[in-house]
Order: structure tokens, then C-alpha cells, then sequence
């Protein structure tokens, strides 16, 4: 906890997570007018840096309990690789999600939408990367905030694109979707890194 204050300004974080309240998310959408992409990335990077730092502590643990012999270093690239991996393709998903959220006749511009949506997500990552931590029952905990992410991202259409009721839950439904594959996909990659890197130490 003390590095990821070390990392960021405490302010930050306390914002990431308080945006996962419905009322404080409501309220930001629409005070705050003029957010930026720039500002967006590094409420992302807090958010990515949680995970890792989180992940980084958790995978030694549980290569260590389960008698792998996976050393530190090894899990550090993997982990490292992952992250990076995670936070290209999240920044592709938001722009992405504009895209569609303008399709379908939003009127947001850009850089908020990126802004708010790093925002939240940087919140959410933050939230999963403290519960990894916590052995089978965080893992179920991250499912219902996945699941409960879904009601924020349809604040965030509905109050920043001002879409109608149904094309928000249209919208709201793709990054749950999305996060659910994503976990699912790196669940079985961990596995098998886990499990080729375990069978060269025999």
C-alpha cells in the first residue's frame, strides 16, 4: 500500500476508487468538463501499477505454496509482459468504445471520454489487483465487480454521451464482456507459462 502512494499522489487513488460509487461518479461526470487524454493515461498507469506491484506478490506466493520452484525473476517478466499487454489493449478498447458510443449518437467528446473511462477503469483495476490478493474468494469477488462495473459504465454513456436507456446498456455490456474473456484468456495463459516454466525446473 505504501508504494502505491510512493507511485502517486493518494489523491489519485482515492478519486480511482471513489468513482466506483455510483453518487461520486455522477457527480464528476458532470463538474468535471475538462478532462484530457494525457491525464486519462496516467489515472490508467496508477491503476496498471496497482495490478502489477499486487501481481508481483501474489504469483511468488502461490508458485511457492504449490512447489513449482519458479524463481522471483521469472515471474517478474511474465508479469511485467502481461501488464503491458493489458494496458495496450485497454487503451485500444476505450478508443474503440468511442467509436461506437458516436455511432450510435453520443456527444462526448474524446478526451472526456477517455478521461472518465480511465478514471473508472483505473479504480476497477485497482479494486482487483487488492482483491488477487486474497486466495479463491478475491478471485470471486473480482466477477461481481466486473459484473457491478456494468451499471458505471452505463452511467458514464447515459450521462456523458446522453444516450437513451437501451443503446447505454448496449455499450455497458461490451467491457464486461470483454473483461470476462480477458481473465478467462490469462487465467489459461498463466496456466500454461506456469506450467512449461514448473516442467523445465524438473
Amino acid at each position: 500500500m505504501v508504494c502505491l502512494f510512493m507511485a502517486g499522489p493518494a489523491s489519485d487513488y482515492r478519486r480511482m476508487i471513489s468513482s466506483l460509487k455510483p453518487d461520486f461518479l455522477i457527480t464528476q461526470l458532470e463538474k468535471d468538463k475538462n478532462g484530457t487524454v494525457a491525464v486519462g493515461f496516467k489515472f490508467l498507469a496508477l491503476g496498471f501499477f496497482a495490478l502489477l506491484v499486487t501481481s508481483l506478490i501474489a504469483i511468488p506466493i502461490s508458485t511457492y505454496l504449490s512447489g513449482s520452484g519458479i524463481s522471483y525473476s521469472t515471474t517478474q517478466l511474465v508479469g511485467l509482459a502481461a501488464i503491458v499487454s493489458m494496458m495496450v489493449l485497454i487503451t485500444i478498447f476505450i478508443s474503440l468504445m468511442f467509436i461506437f458510443a458516436r455511432i450510435l449518437g453520443g456527444k462526448g467528446n474524446f478526451p472526456s471520454h477517455f478521461y472518465h473511462l480511465s478514471i473508472l477503469i483505473g479504480g476497477l483495476l485497482t479494486t482487483v489487483a487488492f482483491l488477487n490478493l486474497l486466495p479463491v474468494i478475491g478471485f470471486l469477488l473480482s466477477i461481481g465487480v466486473i459484473f457491478y462495473s456494468a451499471y458505471l459504465f452505463f452511467l458514464v454513456y447515459s450521462r456523458l454521451h446522453k444516450l437513451g436507456p437501451i443503446r447505454s446498456i448496449f455499450l455497458a455490456i461490451f467491457p464486461v464482456i470483454a473483461a470476462l474473456l480477458f481473465l478467462l484468456l490469462m487465467i489459461i495463459l498463466f496456466a500454461v507459462v506456469i506450467g512449461a516454466i514448473a516442467g523445465a525446473y524438473r
